[in-house]
């Protein structure tokens, strides 16, 4: 209920920055703002969305993505989520990456790797993300129990500290964290 709540209240917010968008000039400082608003609340709106999916109550919504889209949208969120001393280096493939996934579970993929990320690197370090389009051809796919073909493929890697073997065993339980 809650979450449905939250969603109608993005609902208004969204409704009144395209409002507001119709009223300020095509360009300034103001419609930069707006535009951060507008996608905020939106980033919000999916987010609910992935509570709803979490609890069962949402259905997950795949379609076909350009993961390189997904990818260089979340920048603008990421670069401020991680701290100062961390450089973001992002690459991607000069051609579409599709995917065929929900894009606010990918967004938040995206958004826990880098908090990850940056809690590994308390020190600084780099955050890397790739996202590419790679063929396998049967020598290489077979060691990797997939058929040959196109693949869509998304990196994160960091300098950070690593995790002990402890840690490792446990990294694809659902509710499992490192953190208090």
């Amino acid at each position: 209920g809650i979450a449905h709540d939250f969603n109608n209240l993005l609902t208004a917010i969204l409704g009144y920055t395209e409002l507001l968008e119709k009223l300020l000039p095509p360009k300034g400082r103001s419609r930069q703002y707006l535009s951060q608003i507008d996608r905020a609340a939106d980033q919000g709106a999916r987010l609910i969305n992935q509570l709803l999916v979490f609890s069962s109550r949402q259905v997950f919504q795949p379609s076909i993505l350009d993961l390189r889209e997904i990818v260089t949208d979340s920048m603008k969120i990421l670069r401020r989520l991680i701290s100062e001393n961390i450089e973001l280096v992002v690459t991607t493939s000069p051609g579409p990456v599709p995917v065929c996934a929900d894009r606010g579970q990918m967004e938040q993929v995206l958004l826990n790797l880098a908090i990850n990320g940056r809690d590994a690197m308390p020190d600084g370090g780099t955050l890397t993300i790739e996202a590419c389009s790679v063929r396998l051809r049967e020598r290489t796919s077979r060691p990797l129990a997939v058929p040959p073909g196109q693949y869509a493929v998304l990196s994160v890697a960091d300098t950070g500290i690593g995790m002990d073997k402890a840690t490792q065993a446990r990294i694809f339980e659902p509710f499992f964290t490192t953190k208090e």
